[in-house]
């Protein structure tokens, strides 16, 4: 299986280096292996190799599937490592593999004291990454691609306690790497909830989205600020000649 470790602790060592610590997902890793490390906050990979691995303690030539260990990095400084990084095998990937900020999971809302909608932002936690997202738009689970915009429009845009349904994900602060499959959970205060990734967006897919939203949200904008016009209008009226008061509509 290809390699992919998950780093969750960095440590500087005197005399040794930049030592990361972290669970192997999958493959295995040898002393010497040159490896992928990434994505940092602009979404890119840099090489390095593996000059050292500890485990439990004692030095080891090899660690396997399932096991958490510690990896010593030839010429990679303290300050290029965060926590939600990953190693992948160099030869795994022929060219440095692709972060995302946008990507599509089909959720269930464990708990949720309201309803949540678009622009909602929770803590995300899908394997080594933690970091804030907030919603970008929701379907129905039983929609996919093809389906009619229009169509989805008429649906339900809100999720409620129980609810399952597909929901396209934004990192606030920087790409992180994830994979189709990757179970995920999500939490904010009481809420929680839990699901998997359907759909990694590609960059060109992320700025159609990303056009899209911003059509849409600026719509909502004018919307709102013709209500707040009304509203002002009505309040600056002179109440010796009371107008009929038209309740505004945002249909």
């Amino acid at each position: 299986a290809p390699l992919r470790y998950d780093i969750n602790e960095i440590f500087a060592v005197p005399y040794v280096g930049t030592v990361v610590s972290g669970h192997l997902s999958s493959g295995s890793v040898r002393v010497g292996d040159m490896v992928w490390l990434g994505p940092d906050y602009n979404g890119n990979f840099v090489a390095t190799q593996v000059r050292g691995i500890h485990r439990k303690r004692a030095e080891v030539e090899c660690g396997y599937q399932g096991q958490s260990v510690s990896l010593a990095l030839r010429k990679i400084s303290r300050s290029q490592v965060r926590k939600g990084m990953v190693l992948l095998r160099k030869d795994d990937h022929e060219v440095p593999p692709t972060a995302t900020c946008t990507f599509e999971a089909e959720v269930v809302v464990l708990y949720h004291s309201t309803t949540i909608t678009s622009r909602y932002q929770a803590m995300l936690h899908c394997g080594p990454v933690r970091q804030t997202a907030q919603v970008l738009c929701i379907r129905p689970a039983d929609t996919d691609e093809s389906t009619d915009q229009a169509a989805l429009d008429k649906q339900r845009n809100a999720l409620r306690t129980g609810d399952r349904a597909r929901v396209l994900f934004q990192f606030i602060r920087h790409p992180e790497y994830i994979t189709l499959g990757s179970r995920l959970v999500f939490r904010e205060g009481r809420t929680k909830g839990v699901g998997k990734v359907v759909r990694v967006l590609s960059a060109s897919e992320e700025r159609n989205v990303m056009k899209q939203v911003k059509n849409g949200t600026m719509v909502v904008d004018q919307r709102i600020d013709a209500v707040q016009a009304e509203t002002i209008q009505l309040k600056t009226s002179d109440p010796a000649e009371p107008k009929a008061r038209k309740v505004p509509t945002l249909s």
